[in-house]
């Protein structure tokens, strides 16, 4: 029987290919914002929300009816902070990389500069994938709640999105798609009239929980609903989205894409793996719904400049003992719901 700690060394042995398990981040939701930079810290957004104003009859003979104009509402807000930091010491230089022979025949084969330069890409690619990640969550938490939290590293704070409060909902009891009495079809239809009365936009997407969906889809009338043979209201055809492995196609109703998303991020509070998606809630999205994802400068104390990028990445190197290097890649992200009218997020279970 194999025993991962002990190395026979009176036979010969052959270091087979690695495995490297990389948890891609998969950015589904991220996708769909429009991504704008700034040479700023703090950024402003003027909304207008304009008025379905309806002219009203008037004789030839009488004055024209004024018409007032509309105003609009100034957001502003200044993106966290992200900064993701690793460094290389000696000990990591004097370790095996993963798939590494144990054994070395020469000391020409991998020498600690080739060991520094893997280290160094491996850590470049963890860090800006931790920075996908934590987008991926900003985007799922502001669509999902309204809001985005913003806590710890100094921060303490709630950032809130331009939704109706009407359009962020809890249902309960005899409301829930896991009750009997409750139609699932029925409160997705009025959802969707949510949004193209605030919104201005047809629904097309809906994002479900996993728990949301499971009920959903085990409702009497909802069931009912589909099996009407004479009219094509609807159909449940899973399939997995081609571009993002953990967002599955599942049908569509009432003229809207059904998906669910299983993706996952490490929280370091818990010490836990938590589903972006809210397992108990539906979110509805209107076509072409604008969403954008705004980046504030990064100041460079070093080089004394302000940067105008979505993501920066740079290296120190640590005096005195133990020595390091360091790399860091950092980011100022925030997603913001311009048209939050286009946005419809449910607690169904």
């Amino acid at each position: 029987m194999a025993d991962e700690n002990t190395i026979p060394c009176d036979n010969p042995v052959e270091m087979s290919r690695q495995l490297v398990q990389n948890y891609k981040p998969q950015l589904f939701f991220r996708s769909r914002f429009k991504a704008i930079t700034h040479a700023t810290s703090s950024v402003l957004i003027d909304i207008q929300e304009k008025t379905r104003h309806i002219s009203p009859y008037v004789r030839d003979d009488l004055p024209g009816t004024p018409m007032n104009r509309d105003g609009y509402k100034t957001i502003s807000f200044t993106p966290p902070h992200l900064a993701p930091t690793r460094n290389i010491t000696k000990k990591d230089l004097e370790q095996r990389l993963p798939g590494q022979n144990i054994v070395e025949i020469s000391a020409d084969t991998d020498s600690q500069e080739s060991i520094e330069v893997a280290s160094r890409m491996n850590d470049m690619l963890d860090l800006q994938s931790a920075n996908e990640r934590r987008e991926e969550e900003m985007c799922a938490e502001s669509l999902f709640s309204g809001k985005i939290v913003v806590k710890g590293g100094g921060y303490d704070e709630t950032m809130e999105q331009p939704i109706p409060v009407d359009h962020i909902v809890g249902l309960s009891g005899k409301s829930l798609f896991s009750a009997a009495e409750c139609d699932p079809i029925a409160f997705l239809r009025s959802s969707r009239r949510k949004i193209t009365k605030k919104g201005a936009l047809s629904a097309s997407t809906a994002v479900f929980g996993s728990d949301a969906f499971d009920a959903f889809i085990a409702n009497a009338k909802v069931k009912a609903f589909l099996d009407n043979q004479r009219i094509d209201f609807g159909s449940i055809a899973p399939r997995q989205d081609q571009i993002y492995p953990g967002a599955d196609y599942q049908g569509t109703i009432l003229g809207m894409d059904l998906f669910t998303y299983d993706e996952y991020y490490f929280d370091e509070e818990s010490k836990t793996e938590k589903p972006m998606v809210p397992v108990d809630r539906v979110l509805l999205i209107g076509r072409d719904c604008r969403m954008e994802m705004h980046y504030a400068a990064i100041y460079d104390a070093a080089l004394g400049s302000i940067n105008k990028t979505a993501y920066y990445a740079y290296n120190w190197i640590t005096q005195g003992r133990p020595r390091g290097k360091w790399m860091c890649v950092e980011s100022a992200p925030m997603p913001i719901l311009v048209q939050g009218g286009g946005i419809f997020s449910g607690k169904v279970v």
